[in-house]
Order: C-alpha cells, then sequence, then structure tokens
C-alpha cells in the first residue's frame, strides 16, 4: 500500500532524513517504510477510510505529503 505522508513521518518510519527524502526526486520523494508510528498508522487509517478519496486534494497530517511505501 502506498501512502502519503508529512515528510517528516515518512523520513522517520524510513529511516532516512527529510533532506534526502525532499531531495530525492525533486521534492515528491518515496521509501519504503521499515517502522511504524502512530502517526503513520493515522494517516494509513484516514486514507482507507476515505476510499483514497478525500475530496479536496490527498490528505495530510499538515506538511508535506511523501509517498511511503507500507509494504
Amino acid at each position: 500500500m502506498n501512502a502519503q505522508v508529512p515528510i517528516d513521518v515518512a523520513a522517520s518510519v524510513c529511516g532516512v532524513s527529510v533532506s534526502v527524502l525532499s531531495v530525492s526526486t525533486g521534492g515528491q520523494g518515496s521509501c519504503v517504510a521499515k517502522t511504524s508510528s502512530a502517526a503513520l498508522a493515522q494517516a494509513v487509517q484516514q486514507q482507507i477510510a476515505a476510499a483514497g478519496d478525500v475530496g479536496g486534494g490527498d490528505q495530510t497530517m499538515g506538511g508535506t505529503p511523501t509517498p511511503t511505501n507500507t509494504q
């Protein structure tokens, strides 16, 4: 599953720095989660509940969304 989460959450669960994600692909970084966190779980649950469609664009918890593979 892919989820868009704030870059600080993605960096934390992926074990990389925010700067690595922010420059990895021109500000649209992605990574594979190596751990979990309450913030990641919340973001994933919100996106599942919204079936990926939150009406106003991608749902975030404040901050720049970063695609994160949670496999």
